[in-house]
């Protein structure tokens, strides 16, 4: 019974395979907290003898007044918690900055960077809101860090609590607080920071309706513009001229779904490992290893030779019908996975915050299924993208496996594509093209065998097209719009310390502003922005007299970790904004390409602060 449900249909067998990869994702979610890298229940021996940060700084509030909040802290004996590095995150009720009313501090002489303000034994910070709130329930959000005398010093621990406001109406009187230390919320946010309050607020069938429609904007944008040749040459591919809507159906949704349940496992592993999952997969080895897979499958496109499972897993699989020669149901899911790995959505600030909520929260469930529904969306628009091609589509034909080799050449595309990631130059990459696009000239030249002067004319100007791309690669250009259009060198300095940054802001450029720029060799946009932004003279005229830094993220040594760990960086290309006191001004950061626009106006607005 069960085999003929399974044999009988592709369907049922897309049908099954979903229930059994839905059961091992939510098998997965439910042991993600038993991992050992997950939260850690018992801490013995994980600081080496030092006491818990939450035991090291034991941390309470309370609402005094209407528009007062007393902080409190019992700080354990032989550490101290640093006055600089007490920050307010927030307070429920439109309360847009706050003052604290620090004690005096003791003078603390830290090896790294000087005589510093902190707090020792009990310590109670009175904070005065901005205005008063509302009776009721909200909620504050505060981060702090310190120091152990013998040397250990804590990342910043990130506090919420919820503070119960009940108070008479002649309470709502502002105090005056004009000699305490100001701190803005609305200074401190930028888009990323906004995105990840924005997901803290909603409840989780909110998330997940908010990423599915985040998965459909991104299969818009051109990280996503790959997806649809690599999915038309599987559906095409598949037994060429017999491309049916049922089988369109069923293998579109067999690449989504295993597309998606990429996403949701990434979700898991961020939320429970904190893994920058970009780093990973835009490594050099990965790129070159995926480069080399799309390479092999066009040459199976050309019908160089037939792509086939090996026996023991066709053995295996028998029933899942994977011993066609094209357009197999474990082929398409194979290239779902490696779709979403390696043609997986950019740091854009939606994604961007959507990992830093993730890491935050630390919630493999809310990070796989909100991943997983991102995923669902990406596909929305492959999914009618591949309905198309079994309805619309002329009857088979001998243009049918003219469609297939044409499919090769764009996998062939895509190869070099991903080879310009970090593997080879720009200019290298360029001449790839190049070749690329007089082979498809060639190509077509000779499928019609010249009979008609239109096609001599079209195979022609794509031949004398791809001389000129290569033409535009020995000269020095980096694209295929612009081949002769060559780029200057940018004036960022490479640090790969915090103390070579402070070294780098000190003396002659002591007080002066600074622009800190993530980037990788792996990081497509971050060699776009190089050409198009960063080497042009309106950002070198914008930037006189600012100090030009950056962080090569491509192979990453244990300083430059705490680079990106200190500035809370996610994945490049990052841009951060540091004043004259070395204190990041949040709410002009840029995560991912922006745009050219917007990366100018940021930068003026900070430049004429």
């Amino acid at each position: 019974m069960l085999s003929n449900f399974i044999t009988k249909k592709p369907l049922n067998r897309f049908l099954l395979m979903v229930l059994f990869f839905s059961v091992m994702l939510l098998s997965n979610l439910s042991l993600a907290s038993g991992f050992p890298f997950s939260e850690n229940k018992n801490n013995d021996g994980l600081y080496g003898g030092f006491l818990p940060p939450d035991q090291a700084f034991v941390f309470s509030a309370y609402a005094d007044s209407a528009d007062k909040v007393i902080l409190s802290w019992q700080i354990a004996e032989g550490y101290y918690l640093y006055k600089k590095d007490i920050l307010p995150q927030g307070v429920d009720g439109a309360v847009e900055s706050v003052k604290l009313k620090f004690p005096e501090a003791v003078i603390i002489n830290d090896p790294k960077y000087g005589d510093m303000e902190a707090f020792t034994g009990s310590l109670e910070v009175p904070m005065v809101l901005s205005e008063p709130v509302f009776n009721g329930e909200h909620e504050l959000k505060i981060k702090y860090k310190g120091c152990a005398a013998q040397g250990l010093c804590y990342p910043y621990i990130d506090k919420k609590q919820l503070l119960v406001f009940n108070y008479p109406e002649q309470s709502f009187i502002k105090t005056v607080a004009d000699d305490g230390v100001e701190i803005k919320f609305s200074d401190n946010k930028n888009e990323v920071d906004n995105v990840v309050d924005d997901l803290n607020k909603k409840s989780i069938f909110w998330i997940i309706l908010s990423f599915f429609g985040v998965g459909v904007f991104a299969s818009f944008t051109g990280c996503s513009y790959p997806l649809v040749p690599i999915l038309s040459a599987m559906i095409i591919g598949s037994d060429a001229g017999k491309v049916t809507l049922s089988k369109s159906i069923v293998l579109s949704l067999v690449f989504i779904f295993f597309l998606a349940i990429t996403y949701g496992v990434a979700g898991v592993v961020v939320g429970s490992f904190g893994i920058n999952l970009e780093q990973i997969t835009q490594s050099r080895l990965v790129l070159s290893g995926f480069s080399a897979i799309f390479i092999f499958l066009a040459f199976g496109m050309f019908g160089l030779f037939e792509i086939k499972v090996p026996s023991f897993i066709a053995n295996f699989a028998a029933s899942l019908n994977s011993k066609q020669k094209g357009g197999n149901i474990i082929g398409v899911a194979v290239m779902g996975v490696l779709s979403a790995v390696i043609v997986g959505p950019c740091a854009t600030p939606f994604i961007a915050g959507a990992l830093l909520y993730i890491s935050q929260e630390g919630s493999s469930a809310t990070g796989g299924l909100a991943l997983f529904s991102m995923g669902l969306g990406t596909g929305l628009p492959l999914f009618i993208l591949a309905v198309g091609l079994g309805t619309i589509l002329p009857k088979s034909g001998g243009w049918m496996k003219s469609i297939q080799h044409f499919g090769g050449f764009v996998l062939l595309a895509l190869a070099a594509y991903f080879l310009g990631l970090g593997i080879i130059s720009s200019q290298q990459q360029l001449g790839l093209y190049g070749l690329i696009i007089i082979a498809a000239g060639i190509y077509l030249f000779f499928m019609f065998k010249a009979k008609f002067v239109a096609v001599i004319m079209i195979s022609m100007t794509v031949i004398v097209f791809g001389v000129y791309v290569i033409a535009g690669a020995i000269y020095g250009g980096e694209s295929v719009l612009s081949p002769f259009k060559a780029y200057g060198e940018t004036d960022f300095v490479v640090v790969d310390s915090m103390k070579e940054i402070i070294d780098r802001t000190s003396g002659d450029q002591l007080g002066r502003k600074v622009l800190l720029k993530f980037s990788a060799d792996w990081c497509k946009e971050c060699h776009v922005m190089d050409e198009q932004i960063y080497s042009g003279s309106e950002f070198k005229e914008l930037a006189k007299g600012v100090v030009l830094l950056k962080v090569d993220m491509s192979v990453l040594s244990t300083e430059e970790k705490e680079i990106i760990k200190h500035y809370k960086v996610v994945a490049p290309p990052t841009l951060v904004f540091i004043d004259g006191s070395r204190k990041e001004v949040r709410k002009y950061r840029l995560v991912g390409n922006s745009g050219y626009q917007k990366i100018i106006d940021n930068i003026g607005l900070f430049v004429s602060e």
